[in-house]
């Protein structure tokens, strides 16, 4: 479904055409005057990578692997050779966990979100007049590597320890994590505190998040909505189509957010 055609099904269309969408269709028509749409957009950065060239000619490549072959004992080193010498034109071995999002322990992903608001004047039968919308920036989100973890859950009390201002849960690979309201956050995080101790006006004009790759994976797409939900109820999303976007997580997350 392209952009147009989602900004028709949200806007002039009959509740049960919408209830395949959001999950209170009704409400949502009542209130289109509150819709608004947010563009996403990531960007990945590495961290700590030395500049250099990223890409070497041909011949000079071949003299290379050939030195390595060379001096290469293991199987697991030749393999790696072998792979290389099938690359076209030549490149140097990446340091940013080519292999696996678990390795890119130096990325830091950032997300910008712009919201088009006040564009929509709506009436309970579904019929809609769009006005010239205004535009203004969200919250940025940060993702940085560490266990999962979100820097909003978290408050200073008064003795200068961090503890979870409320019980939240996730689970990942398979496994259960649990965390409960008034306990001490200890070790997670520990820059974060800082920041939030130092700087809490300025830390909370982000929204801050921890994942062992940096990736915004389902867990951290869901934080994103209960952020952008807590202001606006009824959102059109439009973001780039990264993996998790197409999972049955990512979808439910979006239908039931009414986004």
């Amino acid at each position: 479904m392209d952009f147009d055609e989602t900004m028709q099904s949200c806007t002039l269309t009959t509740e049960e055409e919408l209830k395949k969408l959001v999950a209170p269709a009704k409400e949502w028509l009542q209130n289109l005057h509150d819709l608004v749409i947010c563009f996403e957009d990531e960007i990945g950065l590495f961290v700590g990578l030395r500049s250099g060239k990223v890409a070497v000619p041909k011949e000079v490549q071949k003299q290379a692997l050939k030195r390595k072959r060379l001096h290469t004992k293991t199987k697991e080193g030749v393999e790696k050779v072998q792979e290389l010498e099938k690359e076209a034109g030549g490149g140097l071995t990446q340091t940013r966990g080519m292999e696996c999002k678990g390795e890119d322990k130096r990325r830091i992903t950032i997300l910008h979100r712009l919201l088009l608001t006040e564009f929509v004047q709506g009436t309970v039968n579904g019929t809609a007049k769009r006005n010239k919308p205004r535009g203004k920036l969200e919250r940025t989100v940060v993702v940085l590597p560490g266990r999962h973890c979100n820097a909003d859950y978290m408050d200073e009390d008064e003795t200068g320890a961090f503890r979870w201002n409320r019980n939240w849960s996730y689970e990942f690979q398979g496994k259960q994590e649990h965390y409960k309201k008034g306990d001490k956050v200890g070790a997670m995080m520990q820059q974060v505190q800082a920041m939030k101790r130092a700087f809490p006006e300025l830390t909370n004009m982000f929204l801050i998040l921890q994942q062992p790759a940096a990736f915004r994976d389902g867990i951290i797409v869901g934080w994103c909505l209960e952020d952008l939900n807590r202001r606006h109820k009824f959102v059109m999303m439009q973001h780039d189509l990264v993996g998790c976007q197409s999972t049955a997580e990512v979808k439910q997350l979006n239908f039931l957010f009414e986004s």
